[in-house]
């Protein structure tokens, strides 16, 4: 924890205890030292312990059942019923300051309790009730914090937990590059990071997360180069004795945890602590609802006015990407070739291209030799074997360019659509041959569909936690729960040359499904998908899947059933106003019962702002028994629908 900043208290000697004194205006006579006493009748005199930043700097919260503090370690607190009670405390922590014996200042375990209570305990002029802590001050002189910034990378599409992106901050130190400051990271400290066991953990709080501080050249390295996430940076406009401050309540953060959640209390929340105990007058953590994303914290900070304009540092793959974009294909074919061993790297300056082509073709090769060793594809060996003749015959083509100059910048993370949703709309269902008018609404807290405008999103990416569509069927006169969607993520990794991913998607909840009884049944479903995907000029993004589906509940006789089949389909944003979405899925179910369920879907959203548009959906949907030819379902829905995101 914090090795950086902990490796260098334990280096330090502390210095020599020195009683402290009290003086007169004229510095010439002691006076009495006060007591814990004295402290306490003014602290409750100014009523300390219902200022905001004491409720800051112990991480309070005020809910329904009273005010309780977010951390969870026992070891964090001084009085018993410090976590639930800002008086008990503040008390406790008065007379823990006030208990100083020598040797090491009490202020070494909570620098940041210190020095506020020393500006608001305090008299104009005298020396401070609290002595500070003097390894504290020394690691201060010797890092020189000088700057701070607020970094997202954006979401990682290999892994569900990390699609909403991240947020951590970088501490700069005075004289050194950006590369060389201390990321500070609030995370999960967890051991299983893929699986259902993790997910279940992480929703329910069963990690306990701790603040982490690394160089912030080795998160660039696990985020940018090893996930091939871009990474914002967002410059803040903090001085040196906010930094400060900021710094006193990371040292008290030390091996301090607090119970990690997924949707609230997560990596990007508990960093707003630490910056409002750097700026008190910004209200950073009171202004969420149930469930926070990374995405919603970068809002809250810049609307704070605590940034200035960002900075993009582009991933691996977007490089690769943006260089692959200024070769035709046959020249890309070289620069394989090339990579493969079986063109001499050294004739580049020889091929029949213009210079800037050329430097084109070498700085592609660097940049794919780099991208293939970080992913595993070829050795340390074979790498250095290949890139010593590839930087060669890049520099023999004469001095350095920035690479990335004319690189498209993607939209900034907060210029995506607000997360939770609400719509409301009418379905035409025609069932063979009988209409059925149906209206529904649907409200989701979070976050994104393969439909919504990208803006601020990954593009092929889906994140959805927790979505309710309820309906009424005006013929039969029928109110019901439509779905309940749990958990709804996809990721659609287009395959390029330079890379081969896997698309894939996973779905579980509650859904109405048609039984036996000709009748709809509210029943669990799970259903994954894996398969490719693709850029293509005319489709889009277009992508085929093999597809695997469990049932349980009443709409069959044997409560379980179980599919396997496939889908496909193809996303396509055709104006800026317009995103289309068809698709086409045919499921065989055979576990208990069979059936085969053929299902098309046409989407159109037209976007209208970025928080709204409409929706229009048409859907066929045919199920057949094979082994029950008297007994089938045809059936067409047209669907028109109004959304606001919120």
């Amino acid at each position: 924890m914090l090795p950086v900043f902990f490796f260098l208290l334990t280096i330090l000697s502390a210095i020599p205890f020195q009683r402290i004194r009290a003086q007169d205006t004229a510095g010439q006579t002691d006076q009495a030292i006060p007591t814990a006493e004295h402290y306490l009748r003014k602290a409750r005199e100014l009523r300390l312990h219902e200022e905001r930043y004491w409720n800051v700097l112990v991480h309070y919260q005020k809910g329904i059942c009273g005010t309780k503090s977010l951390i969870d370690d026992p070891d964090f607190f001084l009085a018993k019923n410090g976590k639930t009670n800002p008086w008990a405390e503040l008390e406790a922590t008065i007379r823990f300051l006030c208990a100083d014996k020598g040797g090491d200042a009490p202020a070494c375990r909570f620098p940041g309790r210190a020095a506020w209570l020393n500006e608001r305990l305090g008299d104009p002029g005298v020396t401070p009730p609290f002595r500070s802590c003097a390894k504290v001050d020394e690691t201060m002189a010797r890092i020189k914090p000088s700057s701070m910034a607020l970094i997202f990378p954006v979401g990682f599409m290999g892994s569900p937990a990390s699609m909403y992106g991240h947020t951590f901050l970088i501490v700069e130190s005075e004289g050194k590059s950006r590369l060389m400051s201390f990321a500070v990271n609030y995370q999960a400290h967890a051991l299983d990071k893929f699986g259902f066991i993790f997910a279940f953990k992480g929703l329910f709080g069963f990690y306990e997360g701790y603040y982490d501080v690394l160089p912030y050249y080795e998160k660039v390295k696990e985020y940018s180069d090893l996930d091939k996430r871009d990474i914002w940076e967002y410059p803040l406009n903090l001085d040196r004795k906010e930094i400060s401050r900021f710094m006193n309540h990371l040292f008290e953060m030390n091996n301090i945890h607090s119970d990690y959640y997924f949707l609230d209390e997560n990596c990007s929340y508990n960093l707003l602590f630490m910056l409002e105990a750097a700026r008190p007058s910004v209200n950073l953590t009171d202004r969420f609802g149930p469930f926070i994303t990374p995405v919603d914290t970068t809002r809250a900070v810049i609307d704070s006015g605590l940034t200035e304009k960002p900075l993009f540092r582009p991933s691996k793959l977007s490089k690769l990407r943006h260089l692959s974009s200024r070769l035709d294909a046959g020249e890309i074919r070289l620069v394989r070739e090339m990579a493969g061993g079986r063109v001499n790297p050294d004739t580049i300056g020889q091929l029949p291209l213009p210079v800037d082509k050329k430097i084109a073709v070498a700085d592609l090769l660097c940049e794919y030799l780099q991208f293939s060793y970080i992913d595993g594809d070829i050795s340390q060996k074979q790498y250095a074997q290949m890139i010593i003749p590839a930087l060669r015959a890049r520099s023999s083509l004469g001095p350095p360019s920035e690479e990335t100059a004319d690189m498209t910048v993607p939209p900034q993370p907060e210029a995506g659509h607000l997360p939770y949703r609400i719509s409301a709309y009418g379905t035409l269902r025609i069932e063979n041959g009988t209409y059925s008018p149906i209206v529904h609404i649907t409200w989701r807290p979070t976050c994104h569909r393969l439909i919504d405008r990208d803006e601020g999103y990954n593009p092929g990416s889906e994140i959805v936690f927790i979505n309710f569509d309820f309906r009424y069927n005006t013929r039969t006169e029928r109110f019901s729960i439509h779905r309940i969607d749990l958990v709804d993520m996809a990721s659609l990794n287009p395959i390029t040359w330079y890379s081969l991913a896997l698309s894939w998607r996973i779905k579980t909840g509650f859904i109405e499904k048609f039984g036996n009884d000709g009748d709809e049944h509210l029943l669990y479903d799970f259903d994954t998908a894996f398969g490719l995907s693709a850029e293509l000029p005319l489709l889009g993004l277009t992508y085929g899947m093999i597809e695997l589906v469990a049932d349980i509940g009443p709409s069959r006789e044997h409560w379980v059933n179980g599919a396997a089949g496939a889908t496909a389909g193809f996303v396509q944003r055709v104006a800026s106003f317009l995103k289309i979405h068809y698709s086409a899925r045919c499921v065989y179910y055979c576990i208990t019962e069979r059936n085969l369920l053929l299902e098309t879907s046409c989407q159109h959203n037209l976007i209208i702002t970025a928080n709204t548009g409409i929706l229009g959906e048409f859907t066929y949907r045919y199920l057949y028994y094979p082994f029950r030819r008297e007994r089938m379902q045809d059936m067409y829905e047209a669907t028109l629908a109004g959304y606001v995101f919120f």
